[in-house]
């Protein structure tokens, strides 16, 4: 299994990993993930935004339970 599955850690579950997004531009859409349903784990905002700031994509965080 991929490093971070059944991790006790939440963050070590996050499933973006921001130095890994490509180059991005007015095309694309970047989806996070605002709480794991089963784990709570969320994806790195900070980092991805920063990433993604700037190319004219649309950066969506879905969070779908009462965040």
């Amino acid at each position: 299994m991929p490093d971070g599955i059944n991790s006790p850690l939440p963050m070590k579950q996050a499933r973006v990993l921001p130095d890994a997004v490509p180059e991005v531009d007015h095309r694309t859409i970047v989806v996070l993930q605002a709480g794991c349903v089963n784990t709570g784990a969320s994806d790195r905002f900070n980092a991805t935004a920063d990433h993604v700031e700037g190319t004219g994509a649309w950066l969506h965080i879905d969070g779908a339970f009462g965040l």
